[in-house]
């Protein structure tokens, strides 16, 4: 089974679905800052996500840019595990960061370095999550075209989200960023 047939599929719904409400739920908080070191990414990675999501769902529902059932029924529940895996690690680091968490590049009062929790290993988990999230589940779903199009859009998206948050983080903390990123991973640890 796969697409909205699979028990994984709608698993993973189930977990997006929870995700978003929570982050609804949070969105005040998120807020916070001016965005004026964003360089419009903040509202790129809403509108790319949203449209990433669409099509998750579309593309099955359609029956366009499957796996051949032989290779998604297998990978369907990997697929689960990685989005379930993925979705922990964003949340773990929205609340390792507490009120500093915000969806804009913004410096915020009483900000400081972080380094506890996933951030004594990654300096952008709740990307890294994001990403585990959505590739597990275009594999939930057996959808390459969904894998192909999340990697190809909202992808380039982050890197060029990071690349501006540290960016502002080095000129903000300079030399006690600098060592956090020596001793960290972007987004995959002894990767990248």
């Amino acid at each position: 089974m796969s697409g909205w047939s699979s028990p994984w599929a709608l698993a993973t719904v189930a977990l997006l679905g929870a995700a978003l409400l929570a982050d609804a739920a949070l969105g005040k908080r998120y807020a916070r800052g001016d965005g004026a070191r964003d360089g419009g990414t903040a509202r790129a990675l809403v509108v790319s996500l949203n449209l990433n999501l669409l099509a998750l769902f579309a593309l099955p529902a359609l029956g366009l840019a499957q796996l051949p059932a032989a290779l998604a029924a297998p990978l369907a529940p990997v697929g689960f595990a990685l989005a379930l895996a993925g979705v922990a690690l964003r949340y773990a680091a929205i609340f390792t960061l507490g009120e500093l968490f915000t969806w804009r590049v913004a410096i915020l009062e009483g900000h400081a370095i972080v380094d506890r929790g996933v951030f004594g290993v990654l300096r952008h988990p709740s990307y890294a999550g994001g990403i585990a999230a959505m590739l597990g589940a275009a594999l939930a779903f057996g959808s390459w075209g969904a894998l192909a199009l999340f990697t190809a859009t909202h992808v380039p998206l982050l890197l060029r989200r990071i690349r501006l948050e540290e960016r502002a983080l080095l000129a903000h903390f300079g030399d006690a960023y600098r060592a956090y990123m020596e001793r960290t991973a972007r987004l995959l640890p002894h990767v990248w």
